[in-house]
């Protein structure tokens, strides 16, 4: 379109007016912070006269601008809970805080550490997580292509578009670029490019609410970008070693448990191999704990369905909490699998899947994971429907794939664990 480029500058200029705002209140959230915190403590807003409170200001400064930071970040995310992350993302910094105040021996405030705690949970959510709902306006769409999907999501914040000539108040038009419009639309495109009114494309906007890549409209671009990720995609795999390290305090001993109670409960192997497809279509065994009987595979292979007759009674608590997959840390250690990505299928399916679903060899652009976004936020997929789903919120990771996406997914597996959501 003629006036693109300026609506990509609009864009990216309202983007970093939005970042300019956070990132304010997070400043000004800090010499509250501060200020409340030496005025509890101490009864003086002078904190910097108070020489031994210096390494504790200075501390709890740098841990709550970090919180902010991971607050931020993992709320770009679509399917987030703003209180959940902002919890967790105070919690676990605060804790950190702590740590390093026992290591270094630091003098600390019980008062003043309260303080940081409750501005810190407080200022964010209030100020950050409800920010984004104060200042929009909904945003008018053209029924046109996946306009016609978005407005089947009832989202409060759209609404239809019913003729070129409107002359509406809006936060912005939302429009499939990929599709044509009639001269009556294209004038009013340029009508609100005239007006400064941000103009969206339908794609990214159906993305961000749901979180998941309609196959309908998906840009073969992907692949690219995949290549432009290379480095961090190493990076994971340093990360994912590093993370099993630190978990063998309690996957160890959960691992030797499980061995004994699946060899008392059944007989047969403790361990279940099954060939599945990783990247790049390549063919690995994926190892994991026994939960169904011996005999379960002896007429071909299925889906597991619910209440499935196969499963042990140690079996079915396993699958729940996700214990059983612990031996696939066997597989990441070989570099084969990742702690998150798409879910590895089995062969079988995988090549039925391939032919029946467009772009469906596209997840093995990247590792398969023993978690990820499709896992996490859909559950189990049992039939060809389930799976196109699922195939869609895989194709969002794969296109969206980051630390902070990473890091989110991994919040999300903590909750379906807790939980048993998903699991078969």
């Amino acid at each position: 379109m003629k006036n693109n480029r300026s609506v990509k500058k609009k864009r990216l200029r309202t983007a970093i007016e939005k970042e300019i705002i956070q990132y304010l209140w997070v400043f000004i959230g800090l010499a509250v912070m501060i200020l409340a915190g030496s005025l509890k403590a101490w009864h003086t807003l002078l904190f910097w006269q108070i020489r031994y409170a210096r390494p504790l200001v200075g501390l709890t400064s740098v841990g709550y601008l970090v919180t902010a930071v991971v607050f931020i970040r993992l709320n770009l995310f679509p399917k987030s809970s703003k209180i959940g992350v902002a919890i967790l993302s105070v919690s676990i910094n605060f804790f950190i805080v702590i740590a390093v105040i026992a290591f270094l021996r630091f003098y600390y405030s019980r008062s003043y550490l309260f303080v940081f705690y409750m501005i810190n949970f407080f200022w964010l959510l209030i100020g950050l997580g409800l920010y984004g709902r104060i200042t929009k306006l909904p945003m008018g769409v053209i029924p046109e292509g996946i306009g016609k999907d978005l407005l089947k999501l009832k989202t409060e914040n759209l609404f239809e578009l019913i003729d070129p000539e409107t002359d509406l108040e809006m936060g912005g038009v939302v429009v499939d670029l990929h599709e044509e419009v009639s001269q009556g639309w294209v004038r009013f495109l340029a009508n609100c490019s005239i007006k400064k009114i941000p103009i969206y494309h339908a794609a990214i906007i159906y993305e961000n609410i749901t979180g998941k890549v309609s196959i309908r409209h998906i840009a073969e671009g992907i692949v690219d970008e995949i290549e432009l990720k290379k480095l961090y995609l190493n990076l994971k795999r340093v990360l994912d070693t590093i993370l099993i390290l630190i978990s063998l305090p309690i996957s160890l001993p959960l691992f030797l448990v499980t061995c004994l109670a699946i060899k008392i409960d059944s007989r047969g192997p403790v361990f279940f191999r099954q060939e599945r497809v990783g990247q790049n279509g390549k063919i690995f065994k994926m190892v994991k704990f026994r939960s169904m009987r011996v005999d379960s595979e002896k007429h071909g292979n299925k889906f597991a369905e619910k209440n499935d007759v196969r499963i042990t009674r140690v079996g079915r608590f396993i699958r729940k909490y996700r214990i059983d997959e612990i031996p696939q840390f066997w597989n990441i250690i070989k570099g084969e699998m990742s702690l998150i990505g798409p879910r590895p299928e089995q062969v079988v399916f995988a090549k039925s899947f391939e032919e029946k679903i467009s772009y469906y060899a596209y997840r093995h652009l990247v590792k398969p994971g023993i978690t990820g976004w499709a896992q996490v936020i859909h559950g189990y997929a049992y039939n060809v429907e389930n799976t196109y789903e699922k195939l869609e919120y895989d194709l969002y990771y794969i296109k969206y794939l980051s630390f902070w996406f990473d890091v989110q997914i991994l919040l999300k597996t903590l909750k379906t664990i807790f939980t048993g959501f998903g699991s078969r």
